[in-house]
């Protein structure tokens, strides 16, 4: 190994990931889906890429109230601008 390969320990393809970059390239180049996992005090919120502690059935309902209550408040507009 040459001094060139010393503490490499990945190819980003554009420029060699060493230890001393190691810290950069996951702040600057990792994003969303490269999360996998969060613990926050020994607790798992994301597993596999799925949120742990979200009820989706329980958001759409939830979603779906206000967006009926937002409907009914916009009818008096909609027919004001003559539109059904």
């Amino acid at each position: 190994m040459d001094d060139e390969e010393a503490g490499m320990i990945g190819d980003t393809g554009s420029y060699p990931l060493r230890v001393e970059n190691l810290i950069t390239n996951i702040v600057y180049n990792a994003c969303g889906r490269d999360v996998t996992h969060v613990f926050v005090c020994g607790e798992c919120l994301i597993d596999e890429q799925r949120l742990t502690r979200f009820d989706k059935a329980e958001a759409i309902r939830e979603v779906q109230v206000v967006a009926e209550k937002v409907w009914e408040r916009s009818k008096p507009l909609l027919a004001a601008e003559g539109m059904p």
